[in-house]
């Protein structure tokens, strides 16, 4: 047939030239297409992979093209320490940091952020000018406080490490919060601002350290007429400055004069009139603010009396700040008894004042608000007055405050009794079983030393007296305040083992209520006039003790900062 088995034919074209064609042989194309449709089916599956593994392939390329730099940067490093190899591996790091934070941190931060803007969009559009005028002095007031403390740091560098101790302490209670991106800010800022002020004038100032100095001297001449009765009961007891004859009488007289005061309600009129500024600037309820005012004056048993009959319905952040405040102060009982011992009345008066605010910072930075707190009022109605039992006269008044206090000294000296006997029978094991194992000297002291040797350190207190301090606050946590007082005032003696700065900084750590004993007082507090609270006081009893610790440690840290010569006239 014409066209079977032809080679390739010749066809004239329109140009004249002659073309030539192969022959058509289906058979080639077949093989043709199934080629293509091979190479199109590779290439589509490979086009597939790569679509469907995405996201690994570009991770895998990202790590090998980050390996490769880091084995390129040691190389480099190894090679030659150029200025131009360290810029690279800083920038490396930057780099890495800005990606962790992008896609961990910023991921957990951005909701308090957000927070934060809507408080502050609600502040300024609606809120009225005096609580925008609040704000700005605030921040004037936040501004100038971080203005003192770079100057500070500027004149003496090593006044860097308590202001880096005090922040690491705040970062270590967020860290430690119930709820940590839930914390209402302006309480904390504004409470940490007022004892930083408050630092500053009485510190820093003349006038603020004169007026302090004044209240220290006007208070022991106060105290001193304790003595006419202790000599009328004790006779030459008295004299010799033996503990229980001398410094405990004190707790009796000033039982009885803060016993009288509160008949003719001057502690209540005070309280109350002086908090007003405090409740509006720093945002805490009139409850917890006036609680927290009143133990500068009144004990961690007292000062709680003033709301009493709202202890049943406070919120549990309110009543963490109550508990907390009771904890980082002492009462003004007691201050006698401290001086007793060498603490000077100017130091003491100014870390009370000191912990007022800071307790309420810190309180809210453990334990924010979260609940309504829209039973708060503003001040007890007179049918609740009505109800607390007041005395016939101030004569009455005076006697009961008196006998009220009996109890209170036969409590510190028992606690007293029973806790130095404790601790030299704990330390009789702990030296015989360090004895044991080549271990001389092995006690509860040195223990307590080398655990809380890092928080002395941070807080600006010398390197060389850190573990007799650290030591002097295992003391007040395991028994009390006056242990490690006796204790200080003993090491005192000799300049080797406590130098004056020291000594006063050791005062701010140790005179309050924070340790195991008051833990017992309080839960007995809260199980007579709140039961309802008593499973929330238990379980936060050993939190709450801790926070008013940290609290005389940020006062430590704010004293060192601004430590100078002139702080030893309180001496």
């Amino acid at each position: 047939m014409a066209g079977e088995g032809v080679g390739p034919q010749a066809k004239l074209t329109a140009s004249g030239s002659l073309k030539i064609y192969e022959p058509f042989d289906p058979e080639d194309v077949k093989k043709k297409n199934r080629s293509s449709i091979q190479v199109f089916s590779f290439f589509h599956s490979l086009k597939f992979f790569f679509i469907k593994h995405k996201s690994k392939i570009w991770l895998a390329f990202k790590f090998f093209l980050l390996l490769g730099w880091f084995v390129f940067l040691i190389f480099a490093f190894l090679h030659k320490k150029t200025p131009t190899v360290w810029g690279l591996f800083g920038f490396t790091i930057f780099c890495i940091a800005l990606f962790i934070f992008k896609h961990y941190a910023w991921l957990r931060v951005r909701p308090s952020l957000h927070t934060v803007k809507k408080k502050l969009d609600r502040v300024f559009l609606k809120h009225p000018w005096p609580t925008k005028l609040c704000l700005l002095a605030l921040l004037l007031a936040l501004f100038l406080v971080l203005l003192i403390i770079v100057m500070e740091v500027r004149t003496n560098p090593t006044k860097l490490i308590p202001v880096a101790g005090f922040f690491f302490l705040v970062f270590l209670m967020w860290a430690c919060s119930v709820h940590p991106f839930r914390v209402n800010w302006r309480p904390v800022i504004a409470g940490f601002t007022f004892q930083i002020l408050l630092a500053i004038f009485v510190l820093k100032t003349k006038p603020g350290r004169y007026l302090f100095l004044w209240l220290g001297r006007a208070f022991q001449r106060f105290v001193s007429f304790a003595d006419k009765g202790s000599t009328t009961v004790y006779g030459f007891l008295a004299e010799r400055h033996i503990f229980y004859f001398s410094a405990l009488p004190v707790v009796i007289f000033c039982s009885s004069v803060v016993s009288t005061l509160y008949h003719f309600g001057a502690i209540q009129w005070f309280c109350k009139n002086v908090t007003v500024l405090f409740r509006f600037i720093i945002g805490t309820s009139s409850h917890e603010t006036l609680t927290a005012f009143a133990n500068i004056m009144l004990s961690m048993t007292e000062a709680p009396l003033l709301v009493r009959p709202y202890l049943p319905t406070l919120t549990r952040s309110e009543l963490f700040c109550i508990m907390t405040s009771g904890f980082a102060t002492s009462s003004v009982s007691l201050l006698g008894a401290y001086n007793q011992q060498g603490a000077p009345f100017y130091h003491l008066i100014t870390s009370f004042f000191m912990a007022c605010p800071a307790s309420l910072a810190v309180s809210k930075l453990l334990y924010p608000e979260t609940e309504d707190q829209s039973k708060d009022q503003e001040k007890l109605t007179a049918e609740d007055e009505e109800k607390e039992k007041k005395c016939i006269n101030f004569i009455e008044a005076a006697a009961k405050g008196a006998v009220d206090a009996a109890p209170v000294i036969l409590n510190i000296a028992a606690v007293m009794i029973a806790f130095v006997s404790l601790i030299a029978l704990v330390n009789f094991f702990l030296r015989s079983a360090g004895d044991l194992v080549g271990v001389p000297g092995f006690s509860l002291q040195k223990i307590f030393q080398y655990l809380l040797y890092p928080f002395c350190v941070i807080v600006g207190i010398p390197p060389e007296h850190c573990l007799t301090v650290a030591a002097l606050l295992g003391l007040k946590l395991t028994g009390n305040e006056l242990i490690a007082l006796e204790e200080l005032a003993q090491n005192r003696q000799s300049s080797s083992l406590i130098s004056e700065k020291s000594f006063i900084l050791a005062i701010y750590a140790l005179c309050s209520f924070a340790n195991l004993g008051s833990m017992g007082i309080q839960l007995g507090f809260f199980s007579c006039f709140a039961p309802q609270k008593v499973s929330f006081v238990s379980k936060n009893l050993l939190k709450a003790m801790l926070a008013g610790q940290l609290v005389n440690m940020l006062n430590v840290a704010l004293v060192s900062m601004m430590f100078n010569d002139a702080l030893l006239f309180g001496l």
